[in-house]
């Protein structure tokens, strides 16, 4: 018998509710995008396109951030758009900045906004300093950070 048992009391579940949605094809992420909060919806993407039996029909992504780290959010929108599964996007709360990316990224027609979501969309902000050819690079790579989130929306 259990200490919880002894006490009259219900044993609690050692059930991660989190990790139980995970592996039925939810996933919600709410926080900064950093390349460390992305790398585990990348590993969750690739590898349910990788399972075998019994793959999920779609994938549903529950997004609140208020954006961050560009270059780790177009990692995960390289992976997204690269996914044979379909991924269902859902706002929740705010999605701003890069947080807004993801989830138009999301499959055309399963993309969900609850009804207290706040939207922001902007220009980046980049900072930069360097040497002159260090800047000129820059600038190089200002062009093509505007083209691809143009070529985006």
């Amino acid at each position: 018998m259990t200490e919880d048992e002894e006490k009259g009391q219900k044993p609690q579940s050692t059930t991660d509710p989190g990790a139980e949605l995970f592996q039925r094809g939810f996933h919600v992420f709410m926080g900064e995008v950093t390349m460390e909060t992305m790398l585990p919806i990348i590993n969750w993407i690739v590898a349910a396109n990788f399972v075998k039996e019994k793959q999920h029909k779609e994938l549903t992504l529950g997004i609140c951030s208020p954006g961050g780290d560009l270059n780790a959010c177009f990692a995960l929108l390289d992976v997204m758009m690269g996914s044979k599964i379909p991924i269902r996007t859902i706002g929740m709360g705010m999605i701003a900045s890069c947080g807004l990316l993801i989830f138009i990224t999301g499959t055309k027609d399963k993309r969900i906004l609850t009804p207290n979501t706040s939207i922001l969309s902007h220009q980046y902000s980049w900072g930069s300093w360097g040497k002159e050819h260090e800047l000129f690079a820059r600038i190089k790579e200002f062009d093509l950070t505007s083209a691809r989130l143009l070529k985006h929306y």
